[in-house]
Formats: structure tokens, sequence, C-alpha cells
């Protein structure tokens, strides 16, 4: 994977492809470990009293802080206090390489002109139709590294990190797939969609058919769409060959039809010309037997 080569790409095009693209992925300085090791829970006031990838958002009550170190910033008992909330991280498998951050505004926009495409698949996937990105032209559009037959994918695993909602957790909680919350972590690093898996832990949401996906059950929408797709040809494909066969039973019938007519317009000819021929013969006998 590529994602090494990405760092320069964005600082490059914040300045080549700023007035064109919105680039919503940038640079940290964290591992995936460092990310996952983070516990400190910053109480604030504004954003200045956070730190590096992080704003001043939620509010979080008293009780929920765990006995944590919440550092300067000491909340007030029995008040609802807001903390820093870190942004959302992409990880590549390598536990030595930086991981990046996503500009919240991604969460809420289905701007097109957001680059890089952070949505990938395997190529496997591709091949296969099961999955499609957003389309690209080179693998610079991709937050992958690769762009294939107009598809951003990837060979290693991307891991997404997420902070906790520390509002609403509690001692002993499970999570929506049933994951047992350990109160203790502040991040959730797992596999983004499309990526391989065993079990639902590996993944952002639930590990499905061997990928992580975002469905709990049912296909996904390209499997939805594809197989959609194919029930249409299949119905178009029968319809056509239900078509063709009723219009070969129409031209045979017409035909046959029209050579039995044919035959019938001959049949009574011959029974024309015959029953003329009888009467000359009967007008024949009929002279003769006057003469007679």
């Amino acid at each position: 994977m590529k994602i090494n080569t990405l760092s320069n790409f964005l600082l490059i095009s914040g300045i080549t492809l700023s007035t064109c693209r919105k680039i919503i992925v940038h640079p940290s300085d964290l591992t995936k470990s460092d990310i996952e090791n983070i516990q400190k829970i910053e109480l604030c006031d504004n954003d200045d009293d956070c730190g590096p990838y992080s704003y001043c958002g939620s509010y979080i009550l008293e009780s929920n802080v765990f006995g944590k170190d919440t550092g300067n910033m000491k909340y007030t008992k029995g008040i609802v206090n807001k903390y820093c909330i870190y942004k959302d991280f992409l990880c590549p498998e390598d536990e030595n390489a930086k991981c990046h951050y996503i500009d919240e505004i991604y969460k809420y926009s289905y701007d097109d002109d957001f680059y890089p495409i952070i949505n990938t698949c395997l190529k496997e996937q591709v091949e296969e139709g099961t999955c499609k990105t957003k389309k690209c032209e080179s693998d610079q559009d991709c937050y992958s590294g690769t762009c294939y037959s107009n598809s951003c994918i990837t060979i290693s695993p991307i891991y997404k990190c997420e902070q906790f909602d520390l509002s609403k957790r509690r001692d002993n909680q499970y999570d929506l797939i049933g994951r047992k919350e350990d109160i203790n972590k502040r991040f959730s690093c797992s596999k983004i969609d499309n990526m391989k898996c065993n079990n639902n832990s590996e993944c952002t949401k639930y590990c499905k058919n061997g990928y992580c996906s975002w469905e709990i059950q049912g296909d996904s929408y390209f499997q939805v769409l594809r197989n959609s797709l194919k029930l249409l040809r299949e119905v178009v494909f029968s319809t056509a060959i239900v078509l063709l066969l009723i219009a070969v039973l129409v031209i045979i019938f017409y035909f046959k039809e029209k050579r039995d007519k044919k035959k019938r317009e001959q049949a009574n000819k011959k029974q024309d010309k015959k029953k003329q021929a009888n009467k000359k013969q009967d007008k024949k006998k009929q002279a003769k037997n006057k003469k007679d």
C-alpha cells in the first residue's frame, strides 16, 4: 500500500489542488498504537483548551469520567462538562506508519469534490463486481494510493480509529454488535468496510461473508445492484426469447395457413373443373339420347 507516499501528495495537493478539490485527509504525527494508548480525558471550555487533532465538543457527565486524569482542566461536580473530542483517524496496518486524520465536515457532507477517496475495495472484489468506490482517475485520487479499474483498492488492511462517545459509556457496557467495551480505552481501531475479517471484533461494524461491512444482514448495496441488474438481464433475455418464439410461431402459422389456403383453392379449382367436365359429359349423353 502506498499510504506513506500520500503524505507528500497531500502537502503538494494543498497548493496545487486547493482551487478545485477539497482535501479531507491530513497527515498526523500519531501511529495506530499512539492513538490506542490515549487515555487522558481533557475537559474544556473551547477549542483552545484542546490539543492537536481534537476540538471542544460533546457534553460529558461528571459520573462518566471514571476517575481518570482530566489534566489541568478540572470538572465541576454535578455540572455537565464539555471534553476534547479527537477527530477520526485512518491508519495503515504497519504499526510504525503514521496515521491521517479526517476533517469533521466529511461526516456531514456528500460533496463529490472531497479527496482523496477514502472508501476502498480489494482487487478481487472489483474484479468480481461486488465492490465499487467513487470513480478514481489516478493513484493520487485514492487514500490507499492505488486506483484500479476506476475504483480505489488496497492490498493491506486499512483501519479507522474512532473515539468512544464518553457521554454515553458505562462500565460493563456492550456495543451494538455485542462487543464488551473497555472503559479504560478511549479509541476503537478497526478495519474499514471491505477489508477481510474473521469476526465482528475486527471491523468497524460487522464481519459478513469474510469481509467487513456496515450492514448486519442481507447483501451489500453493490451486491443488490449487481443481483438486480443480473435479474433484469435475465428477465429481458427471457422476454426476448418468448417474443421471438411467439414471432416464429406466428410466422409459421401464417405461412402454413397461406399454404393450406392455396391447397384448398387448388382443390376447389380441381373440383370445379371436374364438375364442369361432368356437366359436359352429361350434356353430350343427353344430346345423344335425343338423336336416338
